[in-house]
């Protein structure tokens, strides 16, 4: 492959928060990467540990760094923020207690190009979701900039969390047919008490709450690209896939919120 020079093939955007017992890890494996044709953009949502000052320092010692810093606004207007500063070719979002495998960018961007994707979905066991993805997390995909710039309306939305990335990675999966694949990108999730999906569980109410918001969410959308006809499959397999099979027969509800959601699915009908 020619490499072109002075060309930022790849933003790598990780919010964070609070994230100082992982954060150097997390870091060291994007700058280890064998692409070195990168950005890394941080950003700092109102860390209260030693987050900032980690990042700071990384910035001062590799011009490849951005750090920005935002009062603590969500996850959603944290990467929102750091796709706005972007100027690599592709878009790839991490979280910022994982780390990425040394040819996790390489193998993503020569995907993205050989098949010229808009998505590339990155990871065996995501890639076998293909052809029907309702939605992906952030890390199992690499973004085309030009795509998302196309589509500049499609955010991560503000206040929603759980299933922001679910929100955000529907949207965008119904607007091309250009998705491809990397089975060989190794992304390594880690596991820990503090877990974002393991907090959110134990604030089922709250999460259910907000499903009415996500459908409210889809419906402006589907309406303002003139989708339902043509995208119908598609959206019922988000509605079955994240309210109800992964919400619903994971979180632990209790009798009332159970009964929330059959009033839900019969308005959902």
């Amino acid at each position: 492959m020619i490499v072109e020079k002075n060309k930022i093939f790849v933003t790598v955007i990780i919010p964070v928060y609070n994230a100082e017992k992982f954060l150097v890890e997390t870091i060291e494996s994007v700058l280890n990467q064998s692409l070195k044709e990168f950005e890394l953009i941080l950003i700092n949502d109102g860390s209260v540990d030693d987050s900032a000052s980690i990042c700071e320092e990384y910035q001062n010692n590799d011009s490849r760094i951005q750090y920005f810093s935002q009062a603590n606004s969500g996850v959603s207007i944290a990467r929102n923020l750091g796709l706005s500063k972007a100027i690599g070719e592709y878009i790839f979002f991490m979280d910022s207690d994982d780390t990425i495998d040394r040819e996790f960018l390489k193998t993503s961007y020569v995907a993205a190009k050989e098949q010229n994707n808009d998505i590339t979905i990155i990871g065996e066991e995501f890639c076998k979701r293909l052809p029907h993805a309702p939605a992906l997390p952030t890390w199992a995909q690499l973004l085309r900039l030009g795509f998302l710039e196309k589509y500049s309306d499609i955010k991560f939305p503000a206040g929603i969390q759980p299933c922001e990335d679910g929100l955000f990675s529907h949207q965008l999966i119904a607007l091309t047919e250009n998705i491809g694949t990397n089975t060989k990108g190794i992304y390594h999730y880690r596991h820990h008490e503090d877990q974002n999906h393991l907090t959110i569980n134990k604030n089922s109410d709250k999460v259910i709450q907000q499903i009415p918001a996500w459908l409210q969410i889809l419906d402006n959308f589907y309406e303002r690209y003139q989708l339902y006809k043509t995208k119908a499959l598609h959206l019922a397999l988000f509605i079955e896939h994240e309210p109800f099979e992964f919400r619903y027969l994971e979180m632990p509800l209790d009798s009332q919120q159970k009964f929330f959601y059959i009033v839900l699915s019969k308005t959902i009908c």
